[in-house]
């Protein structure tokens, strides 16, 4: 990939990795690179952890409307 530059800087590596997980020909994938890209995966969620509807308020009082912004 052109123009993707390796770096020390870990949110940068953030962006080289998402890059390279969405930005790819429409080949098949190894088995081994599916299992590396799930474990990345699977870590951030564990970090970032997951939002439970049980943990937010409804827009309106008895609605079943809720707004949610995510991190980055």
């Amino acid at each position: 990939m052109r123009g993707l530059e390796v770096t020390a800087d870990e949110e940068r590596q953030k962006l080289l990795l998402r890059a390279i997980m969405n930005i790819r020909m429409p080949l098949p994938v190894p088995e081994e690179v599916l299992a590396v890209q799930d474990e990345c995966l699977q870590e951030e969620t564990r970090r970032k952890g997951i939002t439970d509807i049980e943990d937010l308020e409804p827009v309106l009082s008895g609605s079943s409307l809720y707004l949610w912004k995510g991190g980055a």
